[in-house]
């Protein structure tokens, strides 16, 4: 709307001014009075448009703002904040977060809860150097010992990646599970918070 009254101003502004140069030979004070108005509406006009700029300015710094305040861990925050109860019981079982083991005999250890449990991120790394960067195939499970701690994390990464987490497909007959082609082994590190 100031646009609108700021250009109607100047327009009417412009055309005193016009009146005022034609009047000015014949009929000197009407002239004056036409550079007066003409002066006026100017100002007006010069004001009303400036106060438009300025709205739009604090209007895009105020988005701005918004988009910076906005941050994806907010989004996400919000995102869980919007579900029901049923659905985060789903959600915990579907998904894995990183936690922190602590005990007195020794450092603390973070690892990756699973459905089964809590599997060490240097497991984690170990595991995933292991892969078949060519084919893309996982470390085969079958490879660690029956009953070992290892062969067990192996299965729940593997589960994982294969499960909620959609990185890889399943292992078929011999074949080990193996990476979708779209997915890079750098991707599931970076998601997986570890560094190869």
């Amino acid at each position: 709307m100031k646009l609108i009254q700021a250009a109607l101003a100047l327009s009417l502004a412009l055309l005193f001014a016009v009146g005022a140069w034609h009047f000015s030979e014949t009929n000197i004070k009407f002239a004056v009075l036409l550079a007066g108005l003409a002066l006026i509406l100017s100002v007006i006009g010069a004001s009303l448009l400036a106060d438009w700029i300025v709205d739009r300015v604090d209007e895009h710094d105020m988005i701005r703002a918004e988009i910076n305040a906005t941050t994806p861990q907010t989004r996400y925050a919000e995102a869980i904040g919007n579900l029901t109860t049923e659905q985060l019981m789903v959600l915990s079982r579907q998904s894995a977060s990183i936690e922190m083991l602590i005990s007195q005999d020794y450092p603390p250890v973070y690892g990756i809860r699973s459905a089964n449990g809590t599997i060490p991120l240097d497991f984690v790394t170990e595991y995933l150097k292991l892969t078949n960067l060519s084919t893309g195939e996982l470390y085969p499970i079958r490879n660690y010992g029956e009953g070992s701690h290892a062969r067990a994390w192996a299965t729940d990464l593997t589960d994982l990646l294969t499960g909620s987490l959609h990185f890889a497909e399943p292992a078929v007959g011999s074949r080990p599970a193996r990476l979708f082609p779209h997915v890079t082994l750098a991707q599931v590190a970076y998601h997986l918070g570890v560094e190869l």
